[in-house]
């Protein structure tokens, strides 16, 4: 009877993990092609990239002083699923929206406003959606299997990003008559739809008991005071002081490129909205390998050797890239960037997973989760001001703008080749 018990109890787990993982990859659909579209369409309707550029640093800036609130909710709420059900609702009631603004307003500066303040909001609700999401993880699964989970939903969220621009790629040159007109902006509201339809369905299948926890005494203020006190002793740490200014830097470029890249190949080789989703899918699909890859290498070539190899990698391509004579010459730079994305990231978490204390994991992942989110400051508005101070220039105002990256990530290897090698395998850590 007891055995029967426990596998009744087996299997709405397992239902329970493998809709957590979905969240994600449904999640995706609505931001990627945001992300690919909206940067478009505002720069070939009167907005200089720099403030395209803007609405996302301010859409981080907002996260970041929100986040100790953010967390506060986290912390004390007993019904996450039901704030994650909202979140969605909103994400999805921005990206129809984005297309309505499109069809409604005449074409001037009044519309692209519009559109950028409702991408602000877009990019805002899905980062704090996010809080609450990983928050649940610990609420899921213990010990050494919380690693596998928190990966398959990461590889979950690339691969939705892979199927979200498939689902609407179509949309893109056919619209749906006579609702939307062709149009990569116009794919926003069915993405959106989709997404938001797909997600509430999985969270039907969460509950607020899964997401609960105790509930936290801490205020508000004490929240803020918290962060600022962990920030401060993070500096105590020489490595990883220093390893989090290295990946200040060379993060706050790939970001930014990775941001860009949509209206890089628009402005500089003159593709169409379809062709720079195929062109962006290469990047997507390259990465989950170089990821993959980046992994088994680090074993044999020690992990801070080898992502200083990758970062010198990236510089090397930044510059090609830049410079790129043709297209052809272009995608032969930048498919192995993409293999480098995906190495890059995976990297920088093993370096600090084996280098810091096993007693301080959270506080220095929870900096380093702060520190990704700053990069997605800086780089977008050098990016944008580059663009604008050169912009009778031509096309060399967006290749200058890549170089301009490929400084910054110059800049972030400089700092992490002063980093020193951890042990890559340690007896204490080495599962049983």
């Amino acid at each position: 009877m007891s055995e029967t018990k426990a596998a009744s109890g087996v299997a709405p787990r397992r239902r329970i993990r493998v809709a957590w993982s979905l969240f994600d990859f449904c999640n995706s659909f609505v931001i990627i092609n945001g992300s690919l579209y909206i940067s478009q369409w505002v720069t070939t309707h009167g907005i200089r990239e720099f403030w395209y550029g803007f609405s996302f640093a301010a859409s981080t800036v907002a996260l970041l002083l929100t986040a100790p609130v953010v967390g506060w909710i986290v912390d004390r709420t007993t019904h996450r699923v039901t704030w994650l059900r909202w979140q969605t609702v909103l994400i999805t009631l921005c990206a129809v929206l984005i297309p309505v603004v499109v069809l409604s307003l005449e074409d001037g500066l009044p519309r692209a406003v519009a559109v950028l303040i409702l991408f602000f909001f877009l990019n805002y609700f899905y980062q704090t959606s996010l809080i609450f999401y990983d928050s649940m993880l610990p609420r899921l699964i213990t010990g050494r299997s919380t690693s596998i989970l928190s990966g398959v939903g990461e590889g979950l969220g690339h691969f939705g990003s892979i199927v979200g621009i498939f689902l609407v790629l179509p949309l893109v040159t056919t619209g749906i008559p006579p609702l939307l007109p062709p149009g990569g902006i116009f794919t926003l509201a069915p993405a959106g739809l989709i997404s938001g339809v797909t997600v509430l369905v999985v969270l039907c299948f969460l509950h607020d008991r899964e997401g609960s926890s105790p509930v936290a005494e801490i205020t508000i203020r004490g929240r803020y005071r918290e962060s600022l006190d962990q920030l401060l002793d993070s500096t105590r740490d020489r490595t990883i002081r220093r390893f989090l200014l290295a990946f200040y830097l060379y993060g706050d470029a790939i970001l930014s490129v990775q941001l860009f890249i949509p209206i890089y190949l628009r402005e500089v080789w003159s593709l169409p909205s379809e062709k720079v989703a195929l062109t962006v899918l290469v990047a997507l699909i390259t990465a989950g390998i170089g990821a993959m890859a980046a992994g088994a290498l680090a074993l044999r070539y020690g992990i801070r050797r080898l992502l200083v190899l990758v970062l010198w990698g990236w510089c090397v391509g930044l510059v090609g890239i830049a410079f790129a004579p043709s297209f052809a010459v272009f995608l032969a730079f930048f498919a192995p960037c993409g293999l480098l994305f995906g190495a890059a990231w995976a990297l920088s978490r093993a370096y600090l997973a084996v280098a810091g204390k096993d007693d301080r994991m959270g506080l220095y992942f929870g900096l380093y989760s702060v520190a990704e989110r700053f990069s997605a400051i800086l780089g977008p508005l050098i990016w944008g001001a580059v663009v604008w101070l050169l912009a009778d220039y031509g096309q060399w105002a967006h290749r200058s703008a890549m170089l301009a990256m490929a400084v910054l990530l110059f800049a972030g290897v400089w700092v992490a080749r002063g980093l020193p090698e951890p042990e890559t395998v340690r007896s204490d850590k080495m599962p049983a």
